[in-house]
């Protein structure tokens, strides 16, 4: 469990987050609901100490930098070594065998890109390349922000299934602006409201339980009624 107590955060004036606090269960899916500017890139760096705050923040009761090895983490702009092939990175970033003895996202991401320089990737293909690396490390916790971006069609699709397949028994937190996407794989939805945490349980069970013209929209009805 990734438990928030009394997390306070602000750039100079701007208040972020007073006070908030928030237990997430493992082994589900969380989605981070918050309007533009309303600190949701701002609570990942947070949980991940690439901010100072004040506060506590715990997984399984024990700081983050203890936990730091069962931690992969997607951003919009994840860095990469761009004179290394895409292969040389995953083999500098991932510290198990899972590359060389299994590699299942051929389909994902070939082996002839992965034989090419990262200077020469479209920003799609850094976006792939960042979630095997993520997806390889096999990790317990698993952090995605903004994870859709530059994705073409195909590749959502394999990563919701991916995602979902995972979450058996990995805590994963997400966010980003593509609510169809999200919609049909969260558990659990974190929303960011009046520099506060609010945590809505059984989030899944909410969307399905909607009339049928609503149903799948949770995330939509949510922004609406919120922001």
């Amino acid at each position: 469990m990734i438990t928030i107590e009394n997390l306070s955060k602000n750039y100079k004036k701007n208040i972020v987050f007073k006070n908030a606090s928030v237990n997430l269960q493992d082994n589900k899916i969380t989605f981070i609901l918050g309007n533009n500017g309303s600190g949701k890139t701002t609570l990942f760096k947070c949980v991940l100490s690439l901010e100072n705050y004040n506060g506590v923040i715990h997984f399984d009761g024990k700081p983050m930098q203890s936990e730091r090895q069962n931690i992969a983490v997607v951003f919009d702009d994840t860095p990469l070594y761009n004179n290394l092939t895409g292969r040389q990175n995953i083999e500098l970033f991932v510290k198990n065998n899972l590359f060389k003895s299994n590699y299942t996202y051929e389909n994902f991401l070939s082996h002839e890109l992965l034989r090419k320089k990262v200077r020469n990737y479209s920003y799609g293909q850094r976006k792939k390349l960042s979630i095997v690396i993520a997806l390889l490390k096999d990790t317990r916790y698993l952090f995605l922000d903004e994870v859709t971006n530059g994705l073409d069609y195909d590749s959502i699709c394999f990563l919701k299934s991916e995602i979902k397949r995972i979450s058996c028994n990995k805590t994963v937190v997400l966010t980003g602006h593509h609510f169809e996407f999200y919609n049909e794989i969260l558990d659990d939805i974190l929303l960011i409201k009046d520099n506060k945490l609010i945590h809505l349980e059984d989030a899944a069970n909410r969307n399905a339980s909607e009339d049928e013209t609503e149903r799948g929209k949770i995330l939509e009805k949510l922004y609406k009624e919120n922001f």
